[in-house]
């Protein structure tokens, strides 16, 4: 039997047997594999200096591969200590006590944390992502025409989406705004703190402050304009004498 080694240690074995009628068995192992065949005598004499390549190329990629593994490995542990890394934060208050923070770590990765404890993930690089891509519909991604828009698709279905279901299941409009007017919805964050959470955002184009208003916010917004219209121009109404 033949071994092979590289840097000390066995990296294959040759072992050749002559058979009674003179042909040779032979026994190749090399890579965690074994290779077996019946070979010509003079075959099997030459055979090894073809197996000492296949070993060598064999000895290369499992290097390689041995590095790679190595490499992920560091990549990994560097991602992980990343995490701990936070590029930005903003934290507000929810009137039950909640705190509630919008960070994005050395990763990229965006998460929404609430009272320490990362929740979720919202996104990659919301917060630092400069190269903005151009958009060259943004009237679609504009919160009236998305709620106009899936008001028209639900015209004659059964089960109409309410206006928030609409704004949870939009392609159309941005991660960070769904998930900052989801906070207004579910833990009662003011719409001046919701405002404050938005700044989170580097490309908030196509967000206006009145988005985050809720619909019953907007509809006594409107009793408001329309009766202070009405008491003005009731100012200025002269009644007849009787």
């Amino acid at each position: 039997m033949t071994t092979f080694y590289a840097k000390g240690k066995v990296v294959g074995t040759y072992t050749r047997q002559t058979m009674p009628n003179g042909f040779v068995d032979t026994e190749a192992c090399y890579g965690g594999y074994c290779y077996t065949e019946v070979m010509s005598p003079m075959s099997a004499k030459n055979y090894i200096y073809t197996l000492i390549e296949k070993i060598e190329h064999s000895c290369n990629m499992q290097q390689q591969f041995d590095e790679y593994k190595k490499q992920q490995q560091k990549q990994e542990q560097q991602r992980q200590a990343n995490k701990s890394i936070i590029i930005k934060q903003v934290t507000v208050s929810a009137p039950k006590g909640e705190k509630i923070s919008l960070q994005e770590d050395k990763n990229g990765d965006d998460y929404l944390v609430i009272n320490g404890e990362r929740i979720e993930t919202i996104g990659r690089g919301i917060a630092t992502y400069k190269d903005v891509v151009y958009d060259p519909y943004p009237e679609n991604s504009q919160l009236e025409n998305v709620i106009a828009t899936a008001q028209r698709e639900d015209i004659y279905k059964t089960k109409k989406r309410s206006y928030d279901e609409i704004i949870y299941s939009s392609i159309d409009l941005c991660d960070l705004f769904k998930v900052v007017y989801k906070l207004r919805v579910e833990y009662g964050v003011s719409y001046e703190d919701a405002q404050k959470l938005m700044t989170f955002g580097i490309d908030n184009r196509h967000y206006k402050p009145s988005d985050l208003l809720l619909p019953s916010e907007k509809q006594a917004i409107k009793y408001q304009k329309n009766h202070k219209e009405t008491s003005e121009k009731l100012k200025n109404v002269t009644f007849p004498k009787i």
